[in-house]
């Protein structure tokens, strides 16, 4: 039985991919691929996970660093999967595909709930015990998920200029803003006036992304 939060944000994210398909009319199946290919990046994320919740777990420095790096490269896995599933297996041409995969892949990249689930039956494999909090935020407060919906968001919006537009460095921008969100709030440690800083900056970027994306 999912949990209530659970529930209700799948209906929020299935109620805003029903009604951008029933104005936009975009092709139905890219949404499904977004949550197929977000699942693919789970797993192609799996060694830098292992490596970086073994680090995490040590106290001393050159683990932390470690464990850093080992998310940064779990970040660049991530990016890479979802520009080349939209450049070269879905051949995205049209922006609304894009934003509908992208509405599938942030929208269960955002509830959480999924890949700890994911991980915690991946780690017993492995006869690993798995804290989640060491990886991912358990508490899944509606702001956290408001928060990361607006950052994925932004981020796979980057991704999508990349493809549509056939320019890379707005993949560079992506991927340098997703590092950038990863390492702040490492060192923050959650602190909500940063993570409004960056939930404001994504919204105005949202909202002028066709002022600067040409």
């Amino acid at each position: 039985m999912l949990p209530h939060e659970v529930i209700f944000k799948l209906l929020f994210i299935l109620i805003l991919a029903y009604f951008f398909y029933r104005i936009e009319k975009p092709k139905y199946y890219f949404f499904f691929f977004g949550i197929i290919f977000f699942v693919i990046a789970l797993f192609f994320q799996l060694p830098f996970k292992l490596l970086e919740y073994q680090f995490k777990q040590i106290p001393y420095l050159f683990f932390q660093i470690s464990s850093l790096l080992v998310g940064i490269f779990g970040i660049l896995i991530s990016e890479i999967t979802k520009y080349i599933s939209l450049k070269k297996y879905l051949k995205t041409r049209h922006l609304k595909n894009g934003i509908f995969f992208g509405i599938g892949w942030v929208g269960f990249e955002s509830i959480t709930f999924f890949s700890i689930y994911l991980y915690s039956e991946i780690f017993s494999i492995f006869s690993l015990s798995f804290n989640p909090s060491l990886l991912i935020s358990t508490s899944l407060p509606m702001w956290s998920f408001a928060f990361f919906v607006i950052i994925n968001a932004t981020i796979t919006m980057f991704i999508i200029a990349a493809v549509i537009k056939k320019k890379n460095i707005y993949f560079l921008y992506g991927v340098l803003f997703a590092i950038i969100v990863y390492l702040v709030l490492y060192f923050s440690k959650g602190s909500f006036l940063i993570e409004l800083l960056f939930f404001l900056y994504s919204l105005f970027t949202l909202f002028n992304a066709n002022k600067f994306i040409k």
